[in-house]
């Protein structure tokens, strides 16, 4: 029996040399780094390094975006954290220069005493804790320590005395740092930090205690805008950008109920004019949704914008959220600046049932519905399923006359017109027929996504673009070249190739009269060719003149080579096979040059231009190496290509229209 293939040792030395180097950059590079030190790992469970570093590489998310690490990383970061306790059992302080072993456990042990006081611990619990910090400090001295001693120092204010002592020393910390946040504070010990302090605002007993205290007289001056930005914080503004469910408990209700016990405005706006209702429903906090209504907040608040909380609610996925706004008073159907109700916000189908089960209404909106907003979004096929079970009408015209429907054909989503109802025309004189398009997809789809241009994962892409067509009843392959304008290089070139492939060359020797245009065979145009819409040749295009390629609405695909005098583009160019020309001159960041052949010029000039080819020129000047000024140039071009000392590109192409050299 042969032997199994043995698998590729991993050079674990050189990942971590890699790792180490992201890292070591600043700002570290740990997008970069963390999957490399996850391939650390996986080769060698037990490599404390790689286990150490990974463990750092992520908690600035659990730190910064805690629903996002709470969500797809705390599993594999408290696996990390317990892997390194687990192997750093024996290690002691001391000894010299500081070992990765002490560095290693002394942050796992930070780590490990924050994640606990952030919950409710024991008395026993704590006697851990503070163990725990002690031996963290004694391994290595960190400003990490001070998230989970500062909880550790307020849950043993609560145990010391009565609970009421507890309670106002609580109060008091929040009265002299009322702008506390628990994001957005860059050292770990400074007092405005909140991180460590989230158990013991989310204990009930100092909860209920609040909730009797008669609210403060609002302070004069500073101190009084300090409580009301200190309240906005609190209750979801220090999450920005980040906005989102935080760690789990009830820390921020028991902030904001501290800050109105000590005189902060319920009613304080951000500069976008939102309130803490907003800013409650942007972190998906339904419990302080729940109690800022019981403290009487009015439910009609709207933003700048005329959003309502459930307009932010929606758009931030804050499915619990919805229901106790709902109840709460919360206009469902309310309608922003822009005409749009909540249900146009809901970007899953869960946000869109919600909204659905508060009682919105699946067709209001001014001037168009939910269905026309989310017909945009290739992904929105859920949010749409659930708007028609709740009986949206996919037939009505939105203030322009479209429908739904012509709304996702704009958008090239046929999938979401066909969900809609929407069908290929039938009886249609002179309907094109893309089904063979389709099976030819099908059938080379593995092909299509190993060709050289291709750069997407499937080819949804082109398919859309197919049944597009059908569903619209197009009746000349002009309108395909239409319709893939906009569309990426790659997706282009598919359909040129599946066209090729699969329909006859033209009867007629193929003309270039106007734009957009899609010729099937070669194309020979005598003259110059100005392109400000898209031209798709299967075959080969000669151009006996300077082809110009004019910006985002010119789009080039050939399947053959292309021959001109020049070419002159910042718009899409994709070459299946070479392109030649004397002169090709890219310019603009905002398209590519891609040439599955060789670029043969005497010139090929690369300004600020994606030039994805092989280049066989005389003068090959590459992206960062021209510059129009340059006075070496004068020894390259004709004299007639100039203008006030620099290289001018329309004078340098006049001269090849008017059949001159432009080299000198």
């Amino acid at each position: 029996m042969a032997r199994a293939q043995a698998s590729k040792k991993v050079d674990v030395a050189a990942l971590m040399k890699k790792a180490d180097s992201l890292l070591d950059e600043m700002p570290p590079q740990l997008d970069r780094a963390i999957p490399i030190l996850r391939e650390v790992v996986a080769a060698d469970p037990e490599h404390l390094l790689g286990l150490h570093s990974l463990s750092w590489a992520l908690d600035p998310t659990r730190r910064m975006e805690p629903h996002r690490w709470e969500r797809e990383l705390k599993a594999e970061h408290w696996g990390i954290r317990d892997r390194v306790l687990k192997l750093t059992e024996d290690t002691r302080p001391g000894g010299g220069k500081l070992t990765t072993a002490q560095k290693a456990r002394s942050l796992a042990l930070s780590q490990w005493a924050e994640d606990v006081v952030r919950r409710k611990p024991t008395a026993a619990q704590l006697e851990q804790v503070e163990a725990a910090l002690d031996e963290a400090t004694s391994l290595r001295p960190l400003p990490d320590h001070a998230r989970g001693r500062r909880g550790l120092e307020a849950w043993r204010a609560l145990a010391r005395g009565t609970p009421e002592q507890g309670y106002r020393q609580l109060l008091s910390r929040v009265e002299e740092f009322p702008r506390m946040r628990a994001h957005g504070v860059t050292d770990d010990d400074d007092p405005l930090n909140f991180q460590g302090l989230e158990g013991v605002f989310s204990d009930e007993g100092f909860l209920a205690w609040l909730r009797k205290q008669k609210p403060a007289a609002r302070p004069k001056g500073k101190k009084g805008k300090d409580l009301d930005e200190g309240l906005l914080l609190a209750a979801g503004l220090d999450a920005k950008p980040f906005f989102g469910p935080g760690f789990e408990g009830n820390s921020r209700t028991g902030r904001v109920l501290a800050l109105v016990a000590l005189g902060a405005d319920l009613e304080a706006k951000d500069s976008d004019k939102r309130g803490a209702l907003h800013l409650a429903a942007l972190v998906d906090d339904a419990a302080l949704v729940t109690e800022l209504l019981r403290l009487g907040l009015a439910p009609d608040g709207v933003d700048a914008k005329k959003s309502t909380p459930l307009h932010a609610a929606a758009e931030h996925g804050s499915v619990s959220c919805i229901a106790p706004l709902a109840k709460g008073g919360v206009p469902v159907d309310a309608l922003d600046t822009s005409g749009r109700t909540a249900l146009f916000d809901a970007r899953r189908a869960d946000v869109a049932r919600a909204l659905i089960d508060a009682g919105a209404n699946p067709n209001a909106g001014k001037s168009w519905t939910p269905l026309h907003q989310h017909a945009r979004f290739k992904e929105r096929g859920p949010v749409i399923e659930v708007l028609l079970q709740a009986g949206a009408d996919v037939t009505r015209k939105g203030g322009d006359g479209q429908t739904p429907v012509q709304e996702a054909l704009e958008h090239k989503n046929a999938h979401l017109a066909q969900l809609m109802g929407a069908k290929a025309s039938s009886g249609v004189a002179g309907a094109l027929d893309v089904q063979p398009l389709l099976e030819a997809l099908a059938r080379q789809r593995e092909a299509l996504l190993k060709a050289w241009y291709f750069e997407d994962k499937d080819v949804d892409g082109v398919e859309q673009v197919l049944k597009g067509l059908a569903l619209q009843g197009a009746t000349s392959w002009d309108q395909l070249a239409a319709a893939l304008q906009g569309e990426f290089p790659w997706t282009v070139m598919a359909v040129v190739t599946l066209v090729r492939d699969v329909l006859p060359a033209e009867e007629k020797t193929p003309r270039l009269s106007k734009l957009p245009r899609f010729v099937r065979g070669n194309l020979v145009v005598k003259g110059d060719v100005n392109l400000d819409g898209p031209l798709l040749v299967t075959g080969d295009l000669t151009v006996e003149g300077v082809l110009r390629n004019a910006g985002m609405e010119g789009l080039l695909a050939v399947g053959g080579s292309v021959r001109a005098t020049g070419v002159d583009t910042d718009g899409e160019v994709i070459v299946g096979k070479d392109l030649e020309a004397q002169v090709v001159w890219g310019h603009g960041n905002d398209a590519s040059l891609r040439v599955g052949g060789v670029v043969k010029a005497d010139v090929v000039i690369a300004d600020d231009h994606d030039v994805q080819a092989k280049v066989k020129a005389k003068h090959y000047y590459k992206n960062g190496e021209f510059d129009a000024s340059d006075a070496a140039l004068k020894k390259v071009f004709c004299s007639k290509a100039f203008a006030a000392s620099e290289l001018a590109r329309d004078k340098l192409f006049n001269v090849l229209r008017k059949g001159g050299s432009a080299l000198a």
